[in-house]
């Protein structure tokens, strides 16, 4: 189990590399570039995740400490699945200026304020029956990861104005409050579905989609 996490993480990783590097990808400066953000959340998870994110990762230490993985392991494998992040957590770093832990706490609270974790879940356990429905998969995972660092980078933007994440989440909220009433709609609705069909999740990555456009433009 605990190789398959980490299987997990590379080949999104690789992905997400090969992707968004394409023919300029050099091992040893992405390296350089990433191990900061990296580092950053493998020693600040604690404080970073909140909510069911934060009561999950707790469980799942506790759960290998329970049956004998070394407690700095149990930590890393706990936390692997978050690590993905920390692609864009640097790149919006760079963009603003901000430093990776102030953009990394953004990234967090939103991802629970809009439940993205439960979503992003969801997705990843979606059932598959061919190639072409697991490549599908893939696809809503990469684009919601998207979506949460560009919302991500308007509050990051905003926080730096006002000095304050809090605020910022705030004032954030409070001027998309018409989008974010019914992205939480469309959650509630998935949440009361038993079985969660293909289609419905390029639907509710095109709310967020929007939510993401009318945030751009307002910056």
């Amino acid at each position: 189990e605990m190789m398959a996490q980490l299987n997990r993480l590379a080949r999104r990783s690789t992905r997400w590399l090969l992707r968004s590097r394409r023919s300029d990808l050099e091992p040893q400066r992405e390296i350089s570039y990433f191990s900061e953000a990296a580092k950053m959340l493998a020693e600040n998870m604690e404080d970073l995740l909140c909510g069911d994110q934060k009561l999950q990762w707790h469980d799942k230490i506790i759960q290998l400490l329970d049956i004998g993985v070394p407690e700095q392991l149990a930590y890393f494998i706990a936390g692997a699945r978050y690590f993905y992040t920390a692609f864009a957590i640097a790149e919006a770093s760079e963009a603003t200026g901000v430093p990776v832990l102030n953009v990394a706490k953004i990234y967090f609270s939103l991802g629970n304020e809009l439940e993205l974790d439960w979503f992003a879940d969801r997705i990843a356990h979606m059932d598959v029956d061919n190639y072409w429905q697991a490549m599908a998969r893939e696809s809503f995972r990469d684009d919601l990861e998207w979506q949460q660092r560009s919302l991500s980078l308007s509050i990051v933007n905003i926080a730096s104005e006002l000095g304050n994440n809090n605020k910022a989440m705030e004032n954030w909220m409070a001027q998309h409050e018409g989008y974010i009433s019914r992205w939480r709609s469309m959650i509630s609705e998935l949440r009361s579905t038993n079985v969660l069909e293909i289609a419905m999740f390029p639907v509710a990555i095109r709310e967020l989609l929007d939510l993401s456009q009318a945030s751009e433009h307002a910056a």
